[in-house]
């Protein structure tokens, strides 16, 4: 026979509801983090017209990292 989830003690039973809300907060907060990094990258290229060597300094990165996170989050290069 199998075991299943009304077999096990409730505090077993909690856990996996437990781990999917864990994994929904996880999910926000990384959208938070995405939504305020592309904000800050394009507010600091706008500032600096576009220079991506002065933002990337600006932004304590290196270039490549730079042209890296505006792939990643979807920023334009032009």
């Amino acid at each position: 026979s199998t075991i299943e989830l009304h077999h096990l003690p409730a505090e077993l039973a909690g856990l996996e509801q437990e781990s999917a809300h864990q994994g929904q907060r996880h999910t926000e907060a990384s959208s938070i983090l995405a939504d305020s990094e592309r904000q800050a990258i394009e507010s600091v290229l706008q500032r600096h017209g576009g220079n991506k060597v002065a933002a990337s300094r600006e932004l304590g990165m290196s270039r490549s990292t730079l042209w890296r996170k505006m792939q990643k989050l979807g920023i334009s290069p032009d």
